[in-house]
């Protein structure tokens, strides 16, 4: 599987819910364009308000997390690189940024295809 991973940060000027609005109208644009491009599954995840993010961000140094990451994914890298030379994806790929540009902050955000290994499946979990 071949993942485009966006891990979002929203803009400084929106509060939690005006970015969580303008994620969940994002998620439903994004699951349309992601069909028109082939992709097998689209998963959106907001972060949690909780104090054990900034503890995990504390104890480890880290940045503190990201507002929401989405996830597209294809069946393969193939598919993926045959699509994104043509004007129609490029068309797409331009309206979806269009749309992040009113909630996302994409300097403090990241965008990126990732390899996925799966180490442990629900069907081991479940016992199916």
């Amino acid at each position: 599987m071949v993942k485009l991973m966006q891990c979002i940060r929203k803009q400084p000027r929106l509060g939690v819910d005006e970015f969580r609005a303008a994620w969940e109208s994002y998620g439903e644009r994004l699951r349309a364009v992601a069909i028109e491009l082939g992709a097998v599954r689209v998963t959106l995840s907001t972060t949690l308000e909780t104090p054990l993010n900034d503890a995990l961000a504390a104890a480890r140094g880290s940045a503190r997390a990201f507002d929401g990451v989405a996830e597209i994914v294809w069946p393969s890298g193939a598919a993926v690189l045959a699509d994104a030379s043509l004007p129609a994806t490029r068309e797409r790929i331009a309206r979806l940024r269009a749309l992040q540009e009113e909630f996302a902050d994409p300097g403090r955000s990241a965008f990126f295809f990732v390899h996925e290994q799966e180490l442990l499946g629900e069907d081991e979990i479940t016992g199916t």
